[in-house]
């Protein structure tokens, strides 16, 4: 696309991103988000999720933890979804960190 003068877009990038992680290519998947923040495209809540469901099926939680500081930080609402994800994760093992993710949550629903 990017070759033919076409940029892509968020939905673009998210689409290849979740198809990428379907097939268990996580490298590849991890450089071409890098390449959406380099190319000034912002991530969704849905790329974030993608990413986060990945991370957290391969036990990978300390990289969960900072994806998704790094969605809070750069202003992206984690959704319905996307807790559901993290709580699965952590209930892999991280109970404390589960429990400290309801409390955050519960605060932000609560200022909504």
């Amino acid at each position: 696309m990017k070759a033919n003068g076409i940029p892509a877009d968020a939905i673009t990038f998210t689409t290849l991103i979740h198809g990428l992680c379907c097939v268990g290519n996580w490298q590849e998947a991890k450089s071409l988000f890098i390449e959406m923040l380099n190319q000034g495209v912002q991530p969704t809540t849905v790329t974030y999720s993608v990413l986060i469901d990945e991370l957290c099926k391969n036990g990978k939680m300390d990289d969960t933890n900072k994806l998704y500081e790094l969605m809070i930080r750069r202003g992206v609402q984690p959704n319905t979804h996307t807790y559901s994800i993290l709580m699965d994760g952590y209930c892999l093992g991280r109970i404390h960190d589960m429990e400290k993710l309801f409390v955050s949550m519960a605060s932000r629903v609560g200022d909504a």
